[in-house]
């Protein structure tokens, strides 16, 4: 289906499906928490007419490799080793459960985006305490937590 995607949209020629399922044969492209990578092998690369990718979400799961269960396969095309920026972008995804379970559970494509790129991924949490940062009151830890906010670039153009 997202061979068929990708040559539809100009990206491969058609041929490019057999690369997709000879890399499958290889080794299977599910990475873990519910997320597949096909994409084809370094023979079919010159069917790779611009390189992009194809996402297809199974909101009920798939079975990929050996009871492995995708919620979210991403089919990519690349003329080079452009792919292996597509798997940088993917590693903050995966191990992660609650991202796997928002994956599985979305219900748009711009959801699913955001949660791939990290784009809707948290703030990372981070505490002030007195052993932290001196202070004689609560207003003067309630400023330096405010001036730690914005020096990480939380809180928007208003800082």
């Amino acid at each position: 289906m997202l061979a068929e995607r990708l040559t539809q949209a100009g990206l491969v020629e058609a041929g490019y499906v057999d690369g997709m399922l000879a890399r499958e044969a290889q080794h299977a492209t599910y990475l873990g928490s519910g997320i597949a990578i096909p994409h084809g092998t370094t023979d079919t690369r010159e069917l790779v007419k611009e390189t992009g990718v194809m996402v297809a979400q199974f909101p009920g799961g798939i079975e990929w490799d050996q009871g492995q269960i995708a919620y979210v396969a991403i089919g990519i095309a690349a003329k080079s080793d452009e792919h292996l920026g597509i798997l940088r972008q993917l590693t903050h995804v995966l191990g992660d459960e609650l991202a796997a379970q928002a994956l599985k559970d979305a219900k748009d494509a711009a959801t699913i985006i955001d949660i791939l790129t990290g784009a809707s991924a948290p703030t990372e949490v981070q505490y002030l305490s007195l052993a932290d940062f001196p202070a004689d009151d609560a207003d003067q830890l309630l400023l330096g937590a405010a001036a730690r906010a914005k020096s990480a670039g939380w809180g928007g153009p208003r800082w």
